[in-house]
């Protein structure tokens, strides 16, 4: 068994839905920390962050609107969240190139 530590970013481009990553088939992940950032200087953004078990599952939220003012920075996660064989997490904002998000995990096999 395998166990890799893995860190996704992403600048979030558009207001539509993204995948930051899925897991595979033959693993789990375990994510130890999130962190969303607001990289306008001016104005509030807001984020959604998604699960979902696998890429034709329905989508879970774990945040939904969670609102992060100009230039400052949240880290919404207080405890591991296990995300199992085919999850994906997904990240969505409601203004365009304004969201950065990072997602720390440990994926293992």
């Amino acid at each position: 068994m395998a166990d890799t530590f893995r860190l996704v970013a992403t600048a979030v481009t558009t207001t539509s839905t993204y995948t930051m990553f899925s897991v595979a088939t033959n693993a789990t992940a375990i994510m130890r920390s999130l962190t969303v950032c607001n990289a306008n200087t001016s104005g509030t953004a807001s984020c959604d962050i998604i699960v979902a078990r696998n890429t034709s599952a329905s989508d879970v939220y774990l945040f939904r609107f969670t609102q992060v003012t100009a230039s400052q920075t949240l880290q919404p996660l207080d405890g591991a969240i296990t995300i199992g064989p085919g999850g994906v997490l997904k990240v969505a904002a409601s203004t365009a190139n304004a969201m950065h998000v990072t997602a720390s995990y440990l994926e293992t096999d």
